[in-house]
């Protein structure tokens, strides 16, 4: 039974490290998005409330003009409460050239939440699993040390 548990909480632990890997690559997708992006200020159009019945949060719609002069609007899929703006208040975005209606708000959670709650998870999800394989890998020796106590 113990060599059954050990085998899965090895599996799990794999899984937890390909967890971890995928938020680093995340952050690393972000900061080179981040780091491509360009920056404009745009105006708060609307503010969209979400459609949960377990949040209260808004989301921006704004209006930006892009690098070329095309204005560009955009619903943001980010949700704040509170709101990052009120309607007519003027905040920065960032925006990708070549898809600006793909821009976020310059905020922390815009840019970094989804990484770091990635993060957070497989971190957690890692730690439990590193836990349980030395916990189960200790008490099989220990199982065996007894029973090979107990048969001398």
């Amino acid at each position: 039974m113990l060599t059954v548990l050990l085998v899965l909480a090895r599996v799990a632990f794999a899984f937890s490290v390909l967890g971890v890997v995928g938020a680093g690559y995340l952050v690393l997708r972000t900061s080179q998005w981040i780091d491509g992006a360009a920056r404009a200020d745009a105006v708060v159009l609307e503010l969209v409330p979400s459609s949960s019945r377990d949040s209260n949060g808004f989301a921006p719609v704004f209006e930006f003009d892009d690098a070329d002069g095309e204005r560009v609007r955009v619903y943001s899929r980010s949700f704040s409460y509170p709101p990052v703006a009120q309607v007519g208040d003027t905040i920065a975005v960032l925006y990708d050239p070549e898809e600006p209606e793909d821009a976020r708000t310059d905020t922390f959670f815009a840019k970094w939440g989804v990484p770091l709650i990635a993060g957070i998870f497989a971190s957690l999800w890692f730690g439990g699993c590193l836990v349980g394989v030395l916990l189960l890998g200790w008490l099989r020796r220990k199982v065996a040390r007894d029973e090979q106590a107990a048969s001398a």
